[in-house]
This record gives structure tokens, sequence and C-alpha cells, in this order.
């Protein structure tokens, strides 16, 4: 055999190459499943993964739970990447819930509130992953989540419970769907709970007393969290005592902690198809639990208490496992992440910030200086960073949900999230600099909008029984 001698030029070119192919990152795996549990009215601090002292949410707490082992919000957001500051832009369910299936923000859906309805002319994510071959199929517990309402868009299957073990059932229906698939097919499969919404009466649940869980056995008092009693006091400014405010905060983590056992046994029955999967956990919005004029509710709120909410993404093989990103999350993220990940081409309408490149430890210059954007309506705005919050009411107007009470808001006011994580104290005046510095990006946000304009139909009988349901 014939050797032919080759140039040095030549040599050097093919190693040059050679190394080139051997240093390109690999392509990421992709997950074969999106799994999207969705919890109403829960707020990011009274998990325990987000400092929150009570067992809400723990591994060391899940027996007292009856919550599943190893898979506790705590441990499937530790087995994951947790974003500390994820914000919602609205506390109220169908205008959030609107902007995390279309990646932009309230304006541009056209769904500022809750008695409105999603313009066809939005593209969700739904109907991106069903245009890709995913079967899709949502499984509510909320009145205002329904058929008709626009949110269905996209879906093959959609139903709802509205009864009183609705998010057990629905959870056990989302199971049972999902072990109905083919073997070969790729499914999106959305789950939605109302947890600790209104009334804040936790059922037992397997063999879990959640009412008595964290309560006080010297307990006297009338409070109880049922909505009648918490508007009514709220209405009539009756002040509670720091016993009765207790007992109320006492029922709610009660059905944070129902939750996590609900939420865990749901992961574990998912067996090998839960590593399959991209898992995206996250809240609609948060809760006032008395913290400003005795008002137990969401819907008037641009506090932090609502709009701070909790998020992790998991998947075992393309996810950083154990990551809490210090970066500025928005629900608006959700649907630019799962097209990223699922090797999608983007949205071209979506305002929102793929994650994934934060959920692979990796850095992101996109979310250098970020703000997160919050408003009532289009008259009420706030802007946060991770250590600060903005509150701008240029038209000193005042929430007017019902129920009816006083909700006034500052004109012009900065909170300390680390310092005051209750935002009660105005630092604006010592930090003026700052306050300016986040009402500039907030004009310059309002600036970028493009609204959505589209007439909205007539409210439904339907639409208009559930809204009074949830006052």
């Amino acid at each position: 055999m014939r050797l032919v001698p080759r140039s040095s030029s030549t040599i050097a070119a093919a190693c040059a190459l050679l190394a080139f192919a051997c240093s390109r990152p690999a392509e990421p795996e992709r997950p074969r499943h999106l799994i999207l549990v969705t919890i109403d009215t829960l707020r990011a601090d009274h998990l325990s993964a987000w400092g929150y002292a009570r067992g809400t949410s723990d591994a060391a707490g899940a027996a007292k739970r009856a919550s599943a082992t190893g898979f506790t919000l705590d441990e499937l957001a530790a087995q994951g990447t947790r974003f500390a500051h994820a914000y919602t832009p609205r506390g109220e369910t169908f205008p959030a819930l609107c902007s995390l299936f279309t990646g932009k923000p309230p304006p541009e859906t056209g769904v500022l509130g809750n008695q409105e309805t999603l313009p066809a002319s939005n593209t969700t994510l739904a109907e991106r992953l069903r245009a890709a071959g995913f079967q899709t199929a949502a499984f509510t517990t909320n009145k205002l989540l329904v058929p008709g309402s626009g949110i269905e868009q996209g879906f093959d299957v959609f139903e709802s419970d509205f009864g009183d073990e609705r998010d057990t059932q629905v959870l056990d229906r989302a199971s049972r769907w999902l072990a109905e698939r083919p073997k070969d097919a790729r499914v999106f499969l959305w789950v939605h709970l109302m947890g600790p919404h209104l009334p804040y009466d936790p059922r037992p649940s397997n063999g879990i007393d959640f009412a008595g869980l964290f309560a006080d056995p010297s307990y006297t008092g009338s409070a109880n969290g049922s909505r009648e009693f918490v508007d009514a006091a709220y209405s009539e400014q009756r002040a509670l005592t720091p016993a009765d405010r207790a007992r109320l905060v006492d029922l709610y983590d009660g059905e944070v902690a129902r939750v996590d056992q609900l939420v865990s046994r749901f992961a574990q029955g998912l067996g090998h198809a839960l590593d399959e999967s991209l898992l995206v956990f996250c809240a609609d919005h948060g809760e006032e639990l008395g913290e400003r004029h005795g008002y137990f509710g969401h819907s008037k709120s641009v506090s932090s208490a609502v709009l701070h909410v909790p998020l992790f993404l998991r998947f075992p093989r393309g996810v950083t496992p154990g990551s809490v990103r210090s970066e500025v999350a928005l629900l608006e993220d959700v649907f630019p992440t799962a097209l990223a990940l699922f090797g999608l081409a983007p949205e071209r309408a979506a305002r929102g910030f793929a994650l994934d490149r934060l959920a692979r430890g990796e850095s992101d210059p996109r979310f250098e200086g970020r703000v997160a954007i919050g408003a009532w309506r289009f008259s009420i705005f706030t802007a946060a960073d991770a250590h600060r919050r903005f509150v701008f009411d240029p038209e000193r107007r005042e929430p007017d949900e019902i129920p009816r009470g006083p909700y006034p808001i500052p004109e012009f006011a900065l909170y300390d999230r680390d310092a005051d994580p209750r935002e009660l104290v105005d630092v604006a005046p010592k930090e003026l600099e700052r306050a300016r510095g986040l009402q500039r990006r907030l004009r310059e946000w309002i600036r970028a909008l493009e609204p959505n304009t589209e007439a909205q139909p007539e409210l439904t009988p339907a639409r208009r029984s559930a809204l009074a349901e949830q006052g």
C-alpha cells in the first residue's frame, strides 16, 4: 500500500476541525412531555423552600403531612431550578394565567381582569404544542378557567371539577388521562388547583387533619376561614386580635400543606413519566393575610404578598438540580421557556424571556437589572427588582373590587423588601433616585406596549356567577 503524504497545513486544518467539533456543546436533551401545575392563591413566602419557618412543604415534615417522601414541593424544587424572585403581573387568576399561556403582559393579551375573556387572536402555549404534535389536556378547579373563557385555546381535552374534593379529583383524573396515552405520545398536561384560595378550610386528606395541623389548641375566638367572616371584618373595619389573625394564617398554612401532600403524591404516581417531563410549578398569584387595612384577598393588591409567586422547573437531563436563581423571572417567561426547552421556534409576539439558559446554570445578560412590572387594571403600577418594590398610583385610584372597604395606595412609594418584607415602610424619601429609576423603567415599559384593543364579548351568566362566587 502506497502512503500519500499530506501537507502540514492540511493536517493542521483537519486537527482544527476535529477540535472544533469536539469542543462544541452537545445538543441539549429535550424533555418528552410538559407537565404544568399551577396553584391558586399560593404566596411564595409561605413555602418552606422560600424561607418560611413552618413546615408547609419541607422534606423533614413530610410524614406530618402524609406527603410522598422525595416528592415534596421543596424536594421537587431542589431537583430542578428554583427562581427566588418570580412575579405575576396581576393579583387575579385569569389575567395572570393568560399572561403565562401567551408570554405577554395583560395589556397585550387584552385581559386586564377576571371579568374578561382571552381574545382568539392570541396564540397560546397549548396551541403551539398541539401544532408540534403534542396531545394536550387541562384539568382545572377554578370556575373562571372553563371553555368559553378563551383559556381553552389549543387543548384537546378540557375538564373541570368544582366539588368539595375538586383538587383531589382533578389530580386523579389527570393521572388517569396521562396513563391512557399511547406509549409514543407526547403530551402537555396542565393541572390547576384551588389550594389555599378563600375559604381557608382545609379538608382532611389521607388521614391528616390539615385544619388542625398548625392550630393553636388554646385559641377560643370566633375567627374562621370563611369568606363571610374575613370579608365582614374587612368591610366593617373590625379589628382582629393577633390571635384571630394567627388563626386565619394557621388555616391558610394548612391549605398550603395540603397542596404539598396532593402534588407530592401526584408527582410520585407519575413514575418514569416524571423524569421524561419538564415539570413547571408556579402560582397564579399570592394572598394578603391582613397585612394592609385588614384585607384578606388578592385582587386589590400590588404588594409582594400577592405578586411574588413560587416558580421552579424540573427536568433531570436538562435543568440544573439544586440551583436557585436570583434573577427576576415572570410568569410571562413560562411560554418562551417551554418552547426553548422543547427546541421549538420562539413565539414572535411573546414578551417574556426564555429561562432555559438560567435553568442550565448559565448566565443570560438579558436578565441583568431586569424589573417585574405589575398593575391593577391599567391605573396602578408597580415595578420590582430583587430588593425593592416601587408603587405608582398617578390618579390616586383606590381598588374597588368586592368586598368593599378602604384600600388606599400611595401615589409614589418605594419599599425595601430585604429589611421590610411586608412592605409597610416607604423609603422613597431616603432613596429618591432609586425610586425614580424604577419609575423610568415603568414608563419605558408602558411606551413599548402594543395593547390589544379587541372588543370584549358580553359576560355569560356562568361567568357572572363565577365572579360573584369568588368575590
